[in-house]
């Protein structure tokens, strides 16, 4: 549900960023609004994730999955 129906919703909404962690995978997926589509990033255990809404602010994704 995540990945299709609240896609298009949060499109609709304009919500800026929106994060989808797998825990199974240990991937994030992050969705950042730009002119007017989603670009994604996916981002592994071994990644650091910037907080696109929150400057300067980074997730250590290997804390996350650990």
């Amino acid at each position: 549900m995540d990945k299709f129906m609240k896609f298009s919703k949060f499109l609709q909404a304009g919500v800026r960023e929106y994060w989808i962690v797998d825990p199974e995978s240990k991937t994030l997926a992050v969705h950042i609004l730009k002119d007017g589509d989603y670009i994604t990033r996916v981002y592994s255990e071994e990644d650091t994730a910037p907080v696109h809404v929150l400057e300067g602010c980074l997730i250590d994704m290997a804390e996350v999955f650990e």
